[in-house]
């Protein structure tokens, strides 16, 4: 396990509707089997993520360790807080861990939705894949994680995604704490609520352009829900059947999780969902 102290995802927070509750655990439980008798590589990228790194170790070593076996695969790039001397040692104290590190003296982007950005992260994210399926096409299932969550991501909500079965990718219920706006002190409130994170990713089955990010933002579902249809999502958290991503790559045209899912499915493997208890939770409630 992991050599550094983390925050724990706070299941509590996240707790199950009454006519939810049984059929949730069963899937945790039919999840954890299925888990346990495959095998995982983790990817993603890192760059000057120190913050969460703490959080993100023990978080992939904690999931990685649910399965028969699991490898790591980070590309890191231009990090200037001491990222990548954390992620060596790390990949020296654990073999099962690889990190690809470049200098490439790249522009650090905003998290704003720019074809630029996207571009350089689809060349990153490629980077990882070709390792992937170089060494390790023979695993059963690929997870891709952000590196810079804050609080992590609940792993009894990957093993209720294992639960199901007849899909090619799983992304999550990405959450963040967003504050609102007393309306008579014209203030921000000490009160915060949840909204939906990862617009740009997030497609709608049948729609090719970007939602609106008001529209989705107030998607918040129930934990327990069945996973539900989509035509992409990330979400800070997604899973691949290994077979599925065998023939494509990321693009740059669009945000890249929407163009590789759109070469998903030109290539037949178009069984994408949301995972309403797959639940990553991207800062803390304050």
């Amino acid at each position: 396990m992991s050599m550094f102290n983390a925050v724990p995802f706070p299941e509590h927070q996240f707790v199950c509707r009454p006519d939810c509750r049984l059929s949730y655990a069963q899937k945790v439980s039919t999840g954890l089997i299925r888990m346990a008798k495959s095998r995982v590589v983790i990817c993603g990228l890192a760059r000057s993520i120190l913050p969460a790194i703490q959080t993100t170790i023990h978080n992939i070593e904690t999931l990685g360790t649910l399965f028969a076996n699991y490898r790591v695969i980070l590309y890191e790039n231009d990090s200037e807080d001491g990222t990548l001397d954390v992620l060596q040692e790390w990949s020296r104290s654990n073999p099962l861990v690889t990190i690809l590190s470049e200098e490439l003296g790249a522009m650090h982007y905003p998290q704003t939705r720019s074809l630029e950005r996207a571009n350089a992260l689809a060349t990153y994210r490629n980077k990882y894949l070709e390792v992937l399926k170089q060494c390790y096409s023979n695993y059963d299932f690929l997870v891709v994680v952000d590196t810079d969550i804050l609080q992590g991501w609940s792993c009894f909500g990957v093993a209720n995604t294992f639960g199901y079965d007849e899909w090619d990718c799983v992304g999550s219920n990405g959450l963040f704490f967003k504050s609102r706006r007393n309306a008579e002190a014209n203030s921000l409130a000490s009160q915060t609520e949840l909204a939906y994170f990862d617009v740009w990713a997030h497609r709608e089955l049948g729609s090719t352009l970007a939602h609106k990010a008001s529209e989705i933002q107030q998607l918040v579902y129930p934990r327990g829900t069945p996973p539900i249809p989509v035509w992409s999502c990330f979400g800070g958290l997604a899973i691949y059947r290994m077979g599925a991503i065998q023939n494509v790559e990321y693009g740059g045209d669009d945000c890249e999780h929407v163009i590789l899912h759109q070469r998903m499915r030109r290539n037949g493997n178009g069984r994408i969902f949301m995972n309403p208890s797959q639940i990553t939770l991207y800062n803390f409630d304050t």
